[in-house]
């Protein structure tokens, strides 16, 4: 996953944590970016200077996760 400043990221167990927060039917963003962010961290470290950044590059990458498990 690769963040504004062009470094790449690897986020332990992405996938599953994708799967896990799309079964919650989460309305609303805020709340979606929240919850992600939060799954995230469980399992992965996140510099506090780069979160805002981080969330949005992980809410983009949940949405293509979504398109292409519907497009199934």
């Amino acid at each position: 996953m690769g963040l504004t400043d062009g470094i790449e990221v690897g986020v332990y167990k992405l996938d599953e944590i994708f799967a896990r927060v799309r079964a919650l039917d989460i309305e609303g963003e805020n709340v979606l970016r929240r919850e992600l962010l939060r799954r995230v961290k469980r399992h992965n470290w996140v510099p506090e200077e780069k979160t805002d950044e981080f969330v949005e590059v992980i809410l983009l990458a949940y949405k293509n996760f979504c398109k292409k498990a519907d497009s199934r």
